[in-house]
């Protein structure tokens, strides 16, 4: 969209407003009106007086037209019944019937006509989410449903939710407005402002927008948001859409379509996706778009490491790299990556923080955000100081903000604000991910043997936070070999400091190894450390590997996520931060302990209890169906 249009659309919207109450320019306001003009005592002594009219000769054809599809009694589901209308109609039809509606008083009118009209209607103070395994022969939506849906993306969610309450042979009836309302001028005017905002939030869709209107509902003086089609073939068209076809041809009765089943998009928001930058971040997002897959539309947004802009699929996963051309203070540099950004369109966006290229454009703003907050930044301070105020943000706008552990979300400053939004889903890894490796699993053992020695490993980016300088200075002290698997731009001070101690029979670099071929290491090592010296170690993926194969840890005191996986004298040992001494003294301590086989059975029960990634997909499950429901929920 031309950004000149764009402007001008904004500056019209805002000229409205000051001219007008901002009830009449604000899409929301108009939605949260008619709401709770649906819900007060005028409009639920209107439903209830014309409960007995019964169904008018349009709806009561369209419906016995239906029926002829079925040889017994169908289960009838009436969306949106008030005060039971329609379901009463439907129950003198032959039909068994189930009417729900959010409003109780609503349904409060409907049980009292019940037990004076002695039926056996079920009504329900719920909405459709409370069904969600049971299947009906018929969905009944009146027109005033879709008619207060605020937007065709909307709608097509609402729609794509029935189509999971329907059997292959079920049917949709649906009767909406076409083309009855004649707004005066005031509405129209109105209409065009919500027209124009919906432009400029960058929510523009063919066929919704241009043909949405304010009207009243029934006797109401007040202006409401009220949606009808311009023709019969736009209608269609949006059931098409939903995954419903026109059944035997007749324009309001449709069923599903075969093999259709619709899965909520979510877009994953990263710097790199894997094998790009392989770190503890890229196998995260890896583990949970790959676990999650099989229910949702999944694409990740990421950069490339190269300046060449790819579009690939993996396992299902759509997967669009970037070009980008450098990195600046650890981030990458990508005008493609922020175009890409600017244009998602997705049921739910997942943002993983710290991304300072992803915070410099934003995205539309009815897309429910979910945030995954990785760690604090500390490098840079400087340049965090403009950072800082776009990262706020983005965190003001999430619906949920996801760390992995109580420790990130009680120490973060950054997080302090935000609290009460915060969710913790620990990291979980599946140790039949890992491949064990003959040919590795023997030089490990070769290596163990020719110095008679214990074996510590550490695996990670070889980057200065993980304090790897402290690690080999202990090294001298300590009667054991070590392994470092990993490969970074530490790697060649690393080397020269080993060359320089004298430790090359006792410390040996492996190098980057793929993280499925881990395995032999993690099986091989008596023990696992990761001396990080401060709170950009938000984590470690590394422990909760080296817990899923009963391996003891020694770590560092930093108050994150590190102390929430290692448990202290239960998991293994806590050493002080940037103590070489005492480093050394907590790795012969863990060598030498009674309780190593104790601390080797807590790992993996420690594992089991928190870190498996099968509770960790299913979290990520139940909070995106948590926040998609509600989003749908507040549309009906």
């Amino acid at each position: 969209m031309d950004p000149s249009l764009l402007k001008i659309a904004r500056r019209l919207s805002q000229g409205y407003q000051l001219l007008f109450s901002t009830a009449l320019s604000s899409a929301e306001e108009a939605t949260k009106a008619t709401t709770a003009r649906y819900a007060s005592d005028a409009e639920v002594e209107y439903y209830g007086d014309i409960v007995n009219s019964g169904m008018d000769d349009h709806e009561a054809d369209t419906v016995a037209k239906a029926l002829e599809n079925f040889s017994h009694s169908p289960s009838v589901l009436v969306v949106g019944c008030g005060a039971g209308r329609e379901a009463f109609g439907l129950e003198k039809m032959g039909c068994k019937v189930t009417g729900i509606d959010p409003v109780k008083k609503m349904i409060d009118v409907a049980k009292e006509e019940k037990q004076k009209q002695k039926s056996k209607c079920e009504f329900l103070v719920t909405d459709l989410f409370d069904l969600k395994t049971k299947k009906f022969d018929v969905i009944y939506i009146s027109a005033a449903i879709n008619g207060h849906i605020y937007g065709r993306r909307e709608r097509l969610r609402f729609y794509r939710r029935i189509y999971n309450f329907c059997h292959e042979n079920s049917l949709l009836i649906t009767l909406p407005i076409i083309s009855e309302l004649k707004p005066n001028s005031l509405m129209y005017y109105a209409s065009l402002v919500l027209r124009f905002r919906h432009l400029a939030d960058g929510n523009w869709q063919p066929g919704d927008t241009a043909t949405s209107f304010l009207g009243r509902h029934n006797d109401s003086k007040k202006i409401l948001y009220y949606h009808y089609y311009p023709t019969l073939r736009d209608f269609t068209k949006e059931m098409d859409d939903s995954g419903f076809t026109s059944w035997k041809s007749n324009e309001f009765i449709f069923t599903p379509k075969k093999q259709l089943a619709f899965s909520p998009s979510v877009v994953h928001v990263a710097k790199y996706f894997p094998p790009d930058n392989h770190g503890g971040m890229e196998s995260f997002l890896s583990d949970i778009t790959r676990g999650l897959s099989d229910k949702y539309a999944v694409k990740c947004v990421v950069t490339s490491s190269y300046n060449k802009t790819q579009q690939e699929s993996i396992d299902n996963i759509s997967v669009l790299r970037c070009a980008s051309v450098g990195r600046f203070s650890s981030s990458p540099i990508s005008t493609t990556y922020l175009k890409a950004l600017s244009e998602i369109k997705s049921d739910l966006l997942h943002l993983h923080v710290p991304n300072p290229l992803a915070a410099l454009t934003g995205t539309a703003s009815d897309i429910p955000l979910v945030i995954s907050y990785h760690c604090d930044v500390l490098s840079y301070p400087f340049l965090f100081n403009f950072y800082r105020p776009l990262l706020i943000r983005q965190l003001k706008k999430a619906r949920v903000i996801v760390v992995s552990s109580p420790q990130l979300q009680d120490s973060s400053p950054i997080l302090k604000p935000f609290r009460k939004k915060c969710r913790v889903i620990p990291f979980g890894i599946d140790p039949k991910d890992f491949k064990i490796y003959q040919n590795t699993q023997n030089s490990l053992r070769d290596l163990k043997n020719i110095y008679g020695k214990k074996l510590f490993l550490f695996v990670g980016r070889l980057v200065a936070y993980k304090g790897l300088t402290y690690l080999i200075e202990a090294m001298r002290n300590v009667d054991a070999t070590l392994a470092i698997v990993g490969d970074g731009p530490e790697m060649p001070k690393l080397l020269a400091q080993t060359k320089e101690s004298y430790l090359q029979e006792k410390v040996h670099f492996f190098g980057s190894v793929p993280r499925a071929n881990l395995g032999a290491f993690y099986k091989e090592a008596d023990a696992v450390v990761l001396p990080s010296i401060d709170r950009r170690e938000a984590f470690g993926i590394c422990l909760v590997e080296a817990l899923s194969f009963g391996k003891p840890l020694v770590t560092t005191s930093i108050d994150t996520g590190v102390n929430f996986v290692n448990k202290d004298q239960v998991t293994g040992l806590i050493a002080k931060t940037k103590d070489s001494a005492d480093l050394a003294s907590k790795m012969n301590s863990l060598l030498n302990s009674e309780k190593l086989s104790k601390f080797s059975q807590n790992a993996k029960l420690h594992f089991e209890t928190y870190f498996t990634k099968a509770k960790m997909i299913s979290a990520f499950d139940e909070l995106y169906q948590e926040i998609l429901q509600h989003e749908l929920s507040q549309d009906f």
